[in-house]
C-alpha cells in the first residue's frame, strides 16, 4: 500500500510541476536578447553592441525584431506594415524596452518615456524609458527634459522630431 502512495504522490508532483513549467512559459518567458547577427530595421545597426538601449517586440507568431534603441522600435511600431510586410501592430504580444535606470528590459507598456533631454543614445536624442512617474520625473529635472509620455501617448510626430534631432518645441527654440 504504500508503494502505491509514493507513485501516486509521484505522479500528482510531475502533473503539478508540468503545470508550472507550461504556465511560466506562457505567461512568463521573459524577453528576448540579441545576437551578434540582430539588426535594427530602422536603421541597420547591429543591436547587440548597445545592450542598454535595445529595445524590441514579438509577435504572436513567434517573429521577434530587435532595435538599437527605444526612439527607432517606436518608429517602428507606428509603421509594422513598412518593416514587417504582413504584419500588423495588432499581431504584437510583445514590446519591450531596457529601462534608463536598472538596465533591465522592461515591458514598454510599464514604464514613462522621458522626451526632450539632453541624453544621446546610439542613434542620438532618443525617449528615455524609466520605470514611474516619480522616477520619470527626476529624469525630466536632471537631464532637461520636456514631457513624459506613456507608450500609447507617444505619436508619429514626437518620434519624427526625435529622429530629425529636434525634440525641443518650436517655442523653445
Amino acid at each position: 500500500m504504500e508503494r502505491r502512495s509514493f507513485f501516486k504522490a509521484a505522479g500528482g508532483l510531475c502533473g503539478l510541476l508540468w503545470l508550472l513549467v507550461t504556465h511560466s512559459l506562457s505567461f512568463g518567458e521573459g524577453f528576448p536578447k540579441a545576437g551578434k547577427d540582430d539588426r535594427c530595421p530602422v536603421c541597420g545597426m547591429f543591436v547587440h553592441k548597445y545592450p542598454k538601449w535595445a529595445a524590441g517586440f514579438v509577435f504572436q507568431s513567434g517573429a521577434r525584431y530587435f532595435h538599437c534603441c527605444p526612439k527607432c522600435m517606436l518608429h517602428n511600431l507606428h509603421q509594422v506594415s513598412k518593416y514587417q510586410p504582413g504584419e500588423t501592430s495588432e499581431n504584437i504580444r510583445q514590446i519591450w524596452v531596457t529601462e534608463y535606470y536598472t538596465t533591465k528590459q522592461t515591458e514598454a507598456r510599464e514604464v514613462f518615456f522621458v522626451v526632450s533631454t539632453n541624453l544621446v543614445g546610439p542613434m542620438g536624442l532618443d525617449l528615455i524609458p524609466v520605470r514611474g512617474k516619480a522616477a520619470a520625473e527626476n529624469l525630466k529635472r536632471d537631464y532637461d527634459g520636456e514631457l513624459i509620455l506613456s507608450l500609447d501617448q507617444i505619436t508619429p510626430d514626437e518620434i519624427s522630431k526625435a529622429r530629425s534631432g529636434r525634440l525641443k518645441r518650436k517655442s523653445d527654440l
